[in-house]
C-alpha cells in the first residue's frame, strides 16, 4: 500500500506520519476509522455534483446524481447481495445514504422561482432561491447576489 510512498523516496517520512497517528487507532470509534471517510467522499461527490449541475434540467441534475448513489449506498448494497466484492456493513449503508442526503441540502435552497437578470454592464444572470420573506435574494454556494442584480419571477 505505501509503494508510492517508497517509488516517491518519501516511505520514512510517511512511515513517521502513520506512526504518529497510530494513538488515534485506540482513541477514535470504530464508525469513524472506517465508515466516516467513505461517507465523506459520498458527500463531497454530491455536493460538486449539486454545484456543477445547478442550473440543469433536473432530469440532467438526477442523472448525474445516480453517480454519488450507485458509488455510495448502491455499493454497499450490491455487496449485501455479492454483487461487487467486499463486506457489506450497515454502518456504511446508513453513514453513506446520511452523506448523500446532505449532500442535496443544496437544492433545497435553489427553488428556481426567481431568475436574476443582469442590467447592463453587470454579471451574467444567475438562479437563486428567494427566501419567503422577500428579502434579499442568496445564493446558496456563492453567498449574497451582486447589488447589480434584481430579482425578476420567473413566467
Amino acid at each position: 500500500m505505501w509503494d508510492w510512498a517508497r517509488a516517491l523516496g518519501l516511505e520514512s517520512g510517511a512511515q513517521a506520519v502513520r506512526r504518529s497517528l497510530s494513538v488515534t487507532t485506540h482513541a477514535l470509534p470504530d464508525w469513524v476509522r472506517f465508515s466516516l471517510p467513505d461517507a465523506l467522499w459520498v458527500y463531497a461527490l454530491t455536493f460538486t455534483v449539486i454545484a456543477l449541475q445547478r442550473r440543469s434540467s433536473p432530469l440532467v441534475r438526477a442523472a448525474y446524481l445516480m453517480v454519488p448513489l450507485v458509488l455510495g449506498p448502491g455499493a454497499e448494497l450490491a455487496q449485501a447481495v455479492g454483487l461487487v466484492p467486499g463486506t457489506f456493513d450497515p454502518t456504511d449503508l446508513w453513514l453513506s445514504s446520511g452523506a448523500l442526503l446532505l449532500g442535496l441540502l443544496p437544492l433545497g435552497f435553489d427553488r428556481g422561482d426567481v431568475r436574476l437578470e443582469r442590467d447592463a454592464g453587470s454579471n451574467p444572470a444567475r438562479v437563486a432561491g428567494l427566501p419567503k420573506s422577500g428579502s434579499e435574494p442568496l445564493d446558496p454556494l456563492l453567498g449574497r447576489a451582486d447589488a447589480h442584480d434584481r430579482a425578476v419571477p420567473q413566467v
